[in-house]
Protein backbone atom coordinates (compact mmCIF):
# COMPACT_ATOMS: atom_id res chain seq x y z
CA UNK A 1 0.00 0.00 0.00
CA UNK A 2 1.40 3.82 -0.55
CA UNK A 3 2.48 5.82 2.24
CA UNK A 4 0.60 9.23 2.62
CA UNK A 5 3.30 10.99 0.38
CA UNK A 6 2.88 14.27 -1.07
CA UNK A 7 1.37 15.14 -3.92
CA UNK A 8 3.41 15.68 -7.36
CA UNK A 9 4.91 18.74 -8.00
CA UNK A 10 4.46 20.18 -4.38
CA UNK A 11 6.59 21.60 -2.59
CA UNK A 12 7.28 19.65 0.30
CA UNK A 13 7.38 16.22 -3.14
CA UNK A 14 10.24 18.88 -4.57
CA UNK A 15 12.11 19.74 -1.75
CA UNK A 16 12.64 15.44 -1.42
CA UNK A 17 11.40 13.80 -4.55
CA UNK A 18 12.98 10.72 -3.52
CA UNK A 19 10.20 8.81 -1.28
CA UNK A 20 7.72 9.71 -3.62
CA UNK A 21 9.37 8.12 -6.73
CA UNK A 22 10.66 5.15 -4.67
CA UNK A 23 6.99 4.56 -4.13
CA UNK A 24 5.82 5.14 -7.93
CA UNK A 25 8.15 2.32 -8.78
CA UNK A 26 6.58 -0.27 -6.74
CA UNK A 27 3.40 0.54 -6.88
CA UNK A 28 2.52 2.37 -10.71
CA UNK A 29 5.85 3.14 -12.46
CA UNK A 30 4.07 5.16 -15.10
CA UNK A 31 1.59 7.50 -13.63
CA UNK A 32 -0.79 10.16 -14.53
CA UNK A 33 -1.04 13.59 -13.00
CA UNK A 34 -3.97 14.85 -14.95
CA UNK A 35 -3.70 18.60 -13.95
CA UNK A 36 -0.57 18.68 -15.48
CA UNK A 37 -1.68 16.82 -18.65
CA UNK A 38 1.31 13.90 -18.44
CA UNK A 39 2.17 10.64 -17.29
CA UNK A 40 5.54 10.36 -15.53
CA UNK A 41 7.63 7.34 -16.06
CA UNK A 42 10.07 6.59 -13.32
CA UNK A 43 11.75 2.86 -13.53
CA UNK A 44 14.86 3.15 -15.57
CA UNK A 45 14.20 0.28 -17.83
CA UNK A 46 10.98 2.00 -18.95
CA UNK A 47 12.88 5.26 -19.24
CA UNK A 48 16.25 3.55 -21.33
CA UNK A 49 13.20 2.13 -23.19
CA UNK A 50 11.44 5.37 -23.92
CA UNK A 51 15.01 7.57 -24.17
CA UNK A 52 16.09 4.70 -27.19
CA UNK A 53 13.14 5.07 -29.38
CA UNK A 54 12.77 8.43 -30.42
CA UNK A 55 10.63 7.18 -33.37
CA UNK A 56 8.14 6.24 -30.85
CA UNK A 57 8.80 8.86 -28.16
CA UNK A 58 9.52 12.46 -29.86
CA UNK A 59 11.11 15.16 -28.74
CA UNK A 60 9.28 17.43 -31.42
CA UNK A 61 6.40 19.45 -29.53
CA UNK A 62 7.94 18.82 -25.69
CA UNK A 63 7.83 22.82 -25.26
CA UNK A 64 6.19 25.84 -26.91
CA UNK A 65 7.58 27.43 -29.74
CA UNK A 66 5.27 30.86 -29.27
CA UNK A 67 6.91 34.15 -30.52
CA UNK A 68 5.93 36.90 -28.17
CA UNK A 69 5.41 40.71 -29.69
CA UNK A 70 8.47 42.66 -29.18
CA UNK A 71 10.62 39.13 -30.67
CA UNK A 72 12.65 40.49 -33.08
CA UNK A 73 13.79 36.96 -34.07
CA UNK A 74 11.35 33.95 -34.75
CA UNK A 75 11.35 31.20 -31.86
CA UNK A 76 12.68 28.28 -33.86
CA UNK A 77 13.05 24.55 -32.44
CA UNK A 78 16.38 24.31 -30.57
CA UNK A 79 18.13 20.61 -30.71
CA UNK A 80 15.86 19.43 -27.53
CA UNK A 81 13.20 19.82 -29.39
CA UNK A 82 14.76 18.09 -32.71
CA UNK A 83 14.39 14.43 -34.08
CA UNK A 84 15.80 12.06 -36.41
CA UNK A 85 18.42 13.66 -39.92
CA UNK A 86 17.58 17.27 -38.65
CA UNK A 87 18.61 16.62 -35.04
CA UNK A 88 21.16 14.63 -36.12
CA UNK A 89 22.85 17.41 -38.37
CA UNK A 90 22.53 19.97 -36.09
CA UNK A 91 23.71 17.96 -32.64
CA UNK A 92 27.03 17.41 -35.32
CA UNK A 93 27.01 21.65 -35.13
CA UNK A 94 26.90 21.89 -31.11
CA UNK A 95 29.82 19.02 -30.94
CA UNK A 96 32.35 21.02 -32.49
CA UNK A 97 32.04 23.76 -30.63
CA UNK A 98 32.52 21.70 -27.25
CA UNK A 99 34.92 19.24 -28.80
CA UNK A 100 37.34 17.64 -26.79
CA UNK A 101 40.41 19.49 -28.70
CA UNK A 102 38.47 23.14 -27.93
CA UNK A 103 37.61 21.47 -24.36
CA UNK A 104 41.81 20.47 -24.18
CA UNK A 105 42.64 23.90 -25.39
CA UNK A 106 40.37 25.73 -22.87
CA UNK A 107 41.69 24.29 -19.57
CA UNK A 108 44.45 26.00 -18.56
CA UNK A 109 42.25 29.32 -18.56
CA UNK A 110 39.67 27.52 -16.81
CA UNK A 111 42.38 26.82 -14.49
CA UNK A 112 43.33 30.33 -14.05
CA UNK A 113 39.75 31.97 -13.69
CA UNK A 114 39.26 29.02 -11.19
CA UNK A 115 41.98 30.48 -8.89
CA UNK A 116 41.23 34.07 -9.91
CA UNK A 117 37.92 33.59 -8.04
CA UNK A 118 39.60 31.55 -5.56
CA UNK A 119 41.55 34.65 -4.71
CA UNK A 120 38.35 36.98 -4.13
CA UNK A 121 37.76 34.80 -0.92
CA UNK A 122 41.06 33.09 -0.27
CA UNK A 123 41.10 34.99 3.23
CA UNK A 124 37.51 34.72 4.33
CA UNK A 125 36.68 31.96 7.00
CA UNK A 126 33.54 31.58 5.60
CA UNK A 127 31.28 31.93 2.38
CA UNK A 128 28.53 31.12 0.47
CA UNK A 129 29.68 29.09 -2.64
CA UNK A 130 26.86 29.20 -4.92
CA UNK A 131 27.52 33.42 -5.64
CA UNK A 132 31.31 33.21 -4.56
CA UNK A 133 31.90 30.36 -7.26
CA UNK A 134 29.42 28.00 -8.47
CA UNK A 135 27.40 31.13 -10.45
CA UNK A 136 30.19 32.99 -11.60
CA UNK A 137 32.75 30.14 -12.65
CA UNK A 138 30.78 28.24 -15.41
CA UNK A 139 29.41 31.93 -16.30
CA UNK A 140 32.92 32.84 -17.24
CA UNK A 141 33.28 29.59 -19.21
CA UNK A 142 30.33 29.67 -21.25
CA UNK A 143 30.13 33.86 -21.54
CA UNK A 144 33.93 34.38 -22.05
CA UNK A 145 35.81 31.65 -23.00
CA UNK A 146 33.53 29.90 -25.49
CA UNK A 147 30.83 33.28 -26.40
CA UNK A 148 33.41 35.82 -26.10
CA UNK A 149 31.42 38.46 -24.04
CA UNK A 150 32.75 40.79 -21.57
CA UNK A 151 32.79 39.87 -17.96
CA UNK A 152 30.15 42.40 -17.10
CA UNK A 153 27.66 40.35 -19.07
CA UNK A 154 27.65 37.60 -16.78
CA UNK A 155 25.49 38.55 -14.26
CA UNK A 156 22.90 39.74 -17.09
CA UNK A 157 23.16 36.25 -18.76
CA UNK A 158 22.16 34.53 -15.76
CA UNK A 159 18.81 36.25 -14.66
CA UNK A 160 17.86 36.10 -18.62
CA UNK A 161 18.64 32.15 -17.97
CA UNK A 162 16.85 31.68 -14.47
CA UNK A 163 14.29 33.29 -15.59
CA UNK A 164 14.09 31.34 -19.20
CA UNK A 165 14.54 27.73 -16.92
CA UNK A 166 10.88 29.49 -15.27
CA UNK A 167 9.38 29.84 -17.83
CA UNK A 168 9.78 27.04 -19.80
CA UNK A 169 8.70 25.04 -16.33
CA UNK A 170 5.64 26.98 -16.24
CA UNK A 171 4.63 26.10 -20.18
CA UNK A 172 6.02 22.69 -19.45
CA UNK A 173 4.90 21.57 -16.38
CA UNK A 174 2.06 23.53 -15.85
CA UNK A 175 -0.60 23.18 -18.29
CA UNK A 176 -4.17 24.46 -17.54
CA UNK A 177 -2.74 27.52 -15.18
CA UNK A 178 -2.86 31.13 -16.41
CA UNK A 179 0.53 30.87 -17.67
CA UNK A 180 3.52 32.79 -16.92
CA UNK A 181 3.70 36.14 -15.63
CA UNK A 182 4.59 39.18 -18.01
CA UNK A 183 8.13 39.51 -16.55
CA UNK A 184 9.06 36.25 -17.45
CA UNK A 185 8.04 37.09 -21.28
CA UNK A 186 9.30 40.45 -20.70
CA UNK A 187 12.81 38.80 -19.84
CA UNK A 188 12.49 35.97 -22.89
CA UNK A 189 11.93 38.88 -25.20
CA UNK A 190 15.32 40.41 -24.32
CA UNK A 191 17.17 37.39 -23.86
CA UNK A 192 16.07 36.16 -27.50
CA UNK A 193 16.77 39.45 -29.07
CA UNK A 194 20.30 39.74 -27.24
CA UNK A 195 20.87 36.63 -28.77
CA UNK A 196 19.93 37.43 -32.05
CA UNK A 197 21.96 40.07 -32.52
CA UNK A 198 25.01 38.51 -31.54
CA UNK A 199 24.27 35.76 -34.13
CA UNK A 200 23.96 38.83 -36.55
CA UNK A 201 26.96 40.51 -35.46
CA UNK A 202 28.72 37.47 -35.71
CA UNK A 203 27.82 36.33 -39.09
CA UNK A 204 28.29 40.02 -40.73
CA UNK A 205 31.70 40.31 -39.14
CA UNK A 206 33.15 36.79 -37.82
CA UNK A 207 35.85 36.49 -36.02
CA UNK A 208 38.17 34.08 -34.74
CA UNK A 209 36.18 32.51 -32.21
CA UNK A 210 34.14 29.88 -31.31
CA UNK A 211 31.29 31.51 -30.85
CA UNK A 212 32.10 32.80 -34.98
CA UNK A 213 32.95 29.15 -36.09
CA UNK A 214 29.23 27.72 -34.27
CA UNK A 215 26.62 30.77 -35.96
CA UNK A 216 28.85 30.34 -39.34
CA UNK A 217 28.59 26.52 -39.21
CA UNK A 218 26.93 25.43 -42.80
CA UNK A 219 24.37 22.72 -43.20
CA UNK A 220 25.32 19.25 -45.22
CA UNK A 221 23.80 21.08 -48.22
CA UNK A 222 26.06 23.90 -47.97
CA UNK A 223 23.64 26.52 -46.82
CA UNK A 224 23.90 28.42 -43.46
CA UNK A 225 20.94 28.30 -40.76
CA UNK A 226 19.16 30.81 -40.98
CA UNK A 227 19.42 33.86 -38.07
CA UNK A 228 16.05 32.86 -36.21
CA UNK A 229 17.22 29.00 -36.20
CA UNK A 230 20.92 29.90 -35.03
CA UNK A 231 19.51 32.80 -32.33
CA UNK A 232 17.85 29.71 -30.79
CA UNK A 233 20.63 27.22 -30.99
CA UNK A 234 22.95 30.20 -29.03
CA UNK A 235 20.25 30.93 -26.71
CA UNK A 236 20.26 27.24 -25.29
CA UNK A 237 24.37 27.13 -24.74
CA UNK A 238 23.84 30.08 -22.87
CA UNK A 239 21.27 28.43 -20.56
CA UNK A 240 23.29 25.47 -20.31
CA UNK A 241 25.54 26.95 -17.23
CA UNK A 242 22.87 26.62 -15.24
CA UNK A 243 22.92 22.88 -14.65
CA UNK A 244 26.74 23.46 -14.36
CA UNK A 245 26.33 25.67 -11.22
CA UNK A 246 24.21 22.97 -9.25
CA UNK A 247 26.37 19.84 -10.25
CA UNK A 248 29.15 21.56 -8.91
CA UNK A 249 27.56 22.72 -5.35
CA UNK A 250 26.31 19.50 -4.79
CA UNK A 251 29.48 17.49 -5.68
CA UNK A 252 31.21 19.63 -3.26
CA UNK A 253 28.79 19.22 -0.75
CA UNK A 254 29.81 14.92 -1.60
CA UNK A 255 33.45 15.56 -1.79
CA UNK A 256 33.44 17.06 1.80
CA UNK A 257 31.21 13.98 3.22
CA UNK A 258 33.64 11.33 1.43
CA UNK A 259 36.89 13.61 2.93
CA UNK A 260 40.25 11.53 2.69
CA UNK A 261 38.12 8.32 1.09
CA UNK A 262 38.34 10.49 -2.03
CA UNK A 263 41.62 11.18 -3.48
CA UNK A 264 40.89 14.79 -5.58
CA UNK A 265 44.20 15.22 -7.01
CA UNK A 266 43.34 11.60 -9.09
CA UNK A 267 40.83 12.95 -11.85
CA UNK A 268 39.43 9.48 -12.43
CA UNK A 269 38.20 9.34 -8.87
CA UNK A 270 37.19 13.15 -9.49
CA UNK A 271 35.24 12.16 -12.40
CA UNK A 272 33.34 9.34 -10.62
CA UNK A 273 32.74 11.40 -7.97
CA UNK A 274 31.20 14.05 -10.50
CA UNK A 275 29.04 11.06 -11.83
CA UNK A 276 28.06 9.40 -8.87
CA UNK A 277 26.66 13.18 -7.72
CA UNK A 278 24.80 13.42 -10.85
CA UNK A 279 23.06 9.98 -9.85
CA UNK A 280 22.07 10.77 -6.42
CA UNK A 281 21.20 13.94 -6.74
CA UNK A 282 21.36 15.58 -10.08
CA UNK A 283 20.41 18.96 -11.39
CA UNK A 284 18.18 17.54 -14.32
CA UNK A 285 14.94 15.95 -13.35
CA UNK A 286 12.78 15.26 -16.37
CA UNK A 287 12.75 15.05 -20.14
CA UNK A 288 9.88 15.72 -21.89
CA UNK A 289 8.86 13.32 -24.60
CA UNK A 290 5.50 13.06 -27.20
CA UNK A 291 4.13 9.89 -28.33
CA UNK A 292 3.86 9.37 -31.53
CA UNK A 293 1.32 6.30 -31.81
CA UNK A 294 -0.70 4.31 -29.50
CA UNK A 295 1.58 2.46 -27.39
CA UNK A 296 1.91 0.50 -23.69
CA UNK A 297 4.51 1.47 -21.60
CA UNK A 298 4.89 -0.01 -18.04
CA UNK A 299 1.64 -1.74 -17.85
CA UNK A 300 -0.48 1.59 -18.82
CA UNK A 301 -2.13 2.73 -22.50
CA UNK A 302 -0.87 6.05 -23.74
CA UNK A 303 -2.69 7.47 -26.61
CA UNK A 304 -0.69 9.13 -29.49
CA UNK A 305 0.07 12.26 -28.66
CA UNK A 306 0.13 11.70 -24.81
CA UNK A 307 2.86 13.55 -22.95
CA UNK A 308 5.14 11.84 -20.65
CA UNK A 309 7.99 12.84 -18.55
CA UNK A 310 11.17 10.74 -18.02
CA UNK A 311 11.80 10.92 -14.43
CA UNK A 312 15.82 11.14 -14.32
CA UNK A 313 15.66 11.26 -10.82
CA UNK A 314 13.63 8.65 -10.20
CA UNK A 315 15.77 6.26 -12.69
CA UNK A 316 18.63 7.30 -10.72
CA UNK A 317 17.88 5.85 -7.95
CA UNK A 318 15.85 2.63 -9.43
CA UNK A 319 17.06 -0.75 -7.10
CA UNK A 320 16.69 -2.60 -9.59
CA UNK A 321 20.21 -0.53 -11.56
CA UNK A 322 21.51 0.52 -8.31
CA UNK A 323 22.46 -1.06 -5.03
CA UNK A 324 21.92 0.55 -1.83
CA UNK A 325 20.97 3.38 -4.38
CA UNK A 326 20.48 5.96 -1.32
CA UNK A 327 23.66 6.09 -0.52
CA UNK A 328 26.74 8.07 -1.98
CA UNK A 329 29.17 5.77 -3.30
CA UNK A 330 31.53 6.69 -6.42
CA UNK A 331 33.26 2.97 -7.23
CA UNK A 332 29.44 1.62 -7.22
CA UNK A 333 28.92 -0.76 -9.96
CA UNK A 334 27.01 0.09 -13.25
CA UNK A 335 27.71 3.86 -12.08
CA UNK A 336 27.92 4.40 -15.86
CA UNK A 337 23.96 4.05 -16.01
CA UNK A 338 23.45 7.17 -14.65
CA UNK A 339 20.84 9.53 -15.55
CA UNK A 340 22.29 12.57 -15.09
CA UNK A 341 23.10 14.20 -18.38
CA UNK A 342 20.11 12.08 -20.26
CA UNK A 343 20.22 9.24 -22.49
CA UNK A 344 20.32 8.02 -25.90
CA UNK A 345 20.73 10.64 -29.30
CA UNK A 346 19.37 13.66 -26.99
CA UNK A 347 22.01 13.03 -23.99
CA UNK A 348 23.34 16.52 -23.28
CA UNK A 349 25.68 17.49 -25.27
CA UNK A 350 27.68 19.78 -22.36
CA UNK A 351 28.25 16.59 -20.44
CA UNK A 352 32.45 16.83 -21.34
CA UNK A 353 32.28 20.58 -20.55
CA UNK A 354 30.28 20.18 -17.03
CA UNK A 355 32.56 17.33 -16.03
CA UNK A 356 35.65 19.38 -16.99
CA UNK A 357 34.19 22.69 -14.87
CA UNK A 358 33.50 20.40 -12.08
CA UNK A 359 37.17 18.73 -12.21
CA UNK A 360 39.18 21.91 -12.45
CA UNK A 361 36.98 23.79 -10.01
CA UNK A 362 37.18 20.96 -6.86
CA UNK A 363 41.14 20.27 -7.77
CA UNK A 364 41.45 24.33 -7.46
CA UNK A 365 39.50 24.53 -4.05
CA UNK A 366 40.98 21.42 -2.39
CA UNK A 367 44.15 22.96 -3.44
CA UNK A 368 44.24 26.25 -2.21
CA UNK A 369 42.29 25.43 1.33
CA UNK A 370 43.62 23.25 4.33
CA UNK A 371 40.18 22.70 5.35
CA UNK A 372 36.48 22.99 3.85
CA UNK A 373 33.79 22.21 5.90
CA UNK A 374 30.28 22.60 5.50
CA UNK A 375 28.65 25.07 8.11
CA UNK A 376 26.22 24.37 10.49
CA UNK A 377 24.00 27.49 8.58
CA UNK A 378 23.58 24.97 5.97
CA UNK A 379 19.68 23.52 5.96
CA UNK A 380 20.30 21.90 2.51
CA UNK A 381 17.36 23.40 1.00
CA UNK A 382 16.01 23.60 -2.50
CA UNK A 383 14.53 25.82 -4.84
CA UNK A 384 10.85 24.30 -4.92
CA UNK A 385 9.74 26.95 -7.38
CA UNK A 386 11.08 24.88 -10.36
CA UNK A 387 9.89 21.45 -11.35
CA UNK A 388 12.19 21.19 -14.10
CA UNK A 389 15.55 22.35 -12.26
CA UNK A 390 16.92 20.96 -8.81
CA UNK A 391 19.42 23.67 -6.82
CA UNK A 392 20.29 24.58 -3.60
CA UNK A 393 19.81 27.90 -2.55
CA UNK A 394 22.88 28.20 -0.69
CA UNK A 395 25.81 26.07 0.40
CA UNK A 396 27.68 27.64 3.37
CA UNK A 397 31.32 26.62 3.81
CA UNK A 398 33.88 27.17 6.47
CA UNK A 399 37.66 27.68 5.22
CA UNK A 400 40.94 27.25 6.30
CA UNK A 401 43.72 28.19 3.79
CA UNK A 402 46.62 26.23 3.36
Amino acid sequence: MSRDLPEFGTPQMLEDPFPFFEDKRAQCPVFSVPSRNVHIVTRREDIEFVALHPEIFSNKGRASLETFPGQRYKTMPDLASMDGEEHREVRKAHMAFVSPKRLREMRPAMEAEAHRLIDLFIDQKEIDFIPSFAKPFPAWVMGSALLDLPREMHAQLDIWAVNYFDLFDKNLHRGGTNGPDRRLIDSYVEFTNYCGDLTVSHRENPRDTPLSEFVNTAKSDGELYSIDEMTCFVRLLVVGAQTSTNLMAQALVDAIRLGPQLDITDRRETQKLLDESLRLDGPATYGPRVCTQDVELGGVHLPAGSRIMLAWQSGNRDEATFENPDQLCPNREKLAKQLGYGLGAHRCIGAPLAQLEGEVALQALFGRFKTIRLSDKNDFRHDTSLTSMRNLLALHLELEAA
